[in-house]
Parts: structure tokens; C-alpha cells; sequence
């Protein structure tokens, strides 16, 4: 594997957020480990396939870089730009009426 483990970042619901490092290059990622049985069972394909496709196409500095994907029978990874403090589910969380749709 290229991948070598750093850090569990979070962990809930069907997906892990890892911090890796390339073992060549020592550059280090997100890797975003999604529950296939998980996305089935919350309807989330469309959704996840949608996030897979914006996080490619798009450069953006609001929006971390999508670099590689694969999977296995089970899980789907994605590889990412890490970005330490990045989680932005409690900020979400403690303030719901900032994200509302209007």
C-alpha cells in the first residue's frame, strides 16, 4: 500500500476521515473511507457520486482537492488535501441558522 496511516482525524455515521502520507513522497492527505453498505441504506449514491465529481472538476481555494479515488468491495476512498482544524461539522452544528436555506 502507498498509503501509510498518520492519524485518525473523525469518525461517525458511515465514513472515517484519516490523515495519511504518501509513502514516496511524504506529502501528507485526507483519506475519506465511505461505507458502501451505508450509502445504499441512506440512499446517498447520487450524493456521493455528485461530491466525487465537484471535488474533481472544480480548483477552488474554498474547496479542498480531490486527488485519487478507488475501492474495494466494501469501502470507497477518497484522497484529499489535509487540512488540519478542517472539520467543519461542529461550526455547522453549534450554529444550524447560518446554514439554512432561506
Amino acid at each position: 500500500m502507498v498509503w501509510g496511516f498518520e492519524d485518525l482525524v473523525v469518525s461517525f455515521c458511515c465514513l472515517q476521515v484519516l490523515q495519511v502520507k504518501h509513502k514516496n513522497t511524504g506529502k501528507i492527505y485526507a483519506m475519506k473511507v465511505l461505507n458502501k453498505k451505508s450509502i445504499m441504506d441512506r440512499n446517498e449514491m447520487d450524493h456521493t457520486k455528485a461530491e466525487k465529481s465537484i471535488l474533481m472538476k472544480l480548483s477552488s481555494p474554498f474547496l479542498v482537492k480531490l486527488y485519487y479515488s478507488f475501492q474495494t468491495t466494501d469501502k470507497l476512498y477518497f484522497i484529499m488535501d489535509y487540512i488540519n482544524g478542517g472539520n467543519s461539522r461542529p461550526t455547522c452544528s453549534a450554529a444550524p441558522h447560518l446554514f439554512r436555506n432561506p
